[in-house]
């Protein structure tokens, strides 16, 4: 566990880090080597999304900007060693 404020995002799928603490639930963990993962960050919105393709889960973490201000910092723990993301496009509504 880390005291870093800062630091959302997923380890795994049954488990949410918020505000730098790891939250553990009873789903099941379903990220395998080469899952295919989308997260988008809805900064307007304080919200970060983890959308996994195979299960069609969208997995959901509110930020509170009161707590954590931008800039966020973002983890996805992935399950075997090599794996890595990539960033595929940004874009941002106007």
């Amino acid at each position: 566990e880390t005291d870093n404020r800062s630091l959302y995002g997923w380890w795994g799928l049954n488990s949410t880090v918020t505000n730098g603490k790891v939250h553990r639930h009873q789903e099941k963990n379903d990220i395998k080597h080469y899952a295919e993962l989308t997260l988008i960050l809805k900064c307007d919105e304080q919200l970060i999304q983890l959308e996994h393709h195979r299960t069609r889960r969208v997995l959901e973490i509110a930020i509170d900007v009161t707590i954590c201000p931008l800039p966020w910092k973002i983890v996805v723990e992935l399950p075997t060693y090599g794996d890595c993301v990539r960033i595929i496009s940004s874009s941002r509504d106007e």
